[in-house]
């Protein structure tokens, strides 16, 4: 049971890095372009 809890956690917190690694270029790339404006 604790391995399955411990499982379902590091699995969303893998998902939450992936995430922001995605959204960061494209946060920056649309900060870049609403400055360039």
């Amino acid at each position: 049971m604790g391995y399955l809890i411990d499982t379902f956690y590091l699995s969303r917190e893998l998902l939450k890095l992936s995430l922001m690694v995605f959204v960061s270029p494209l946060g920056l790339l649309a900060v870049y372009l609403f400055s360039w404006e």
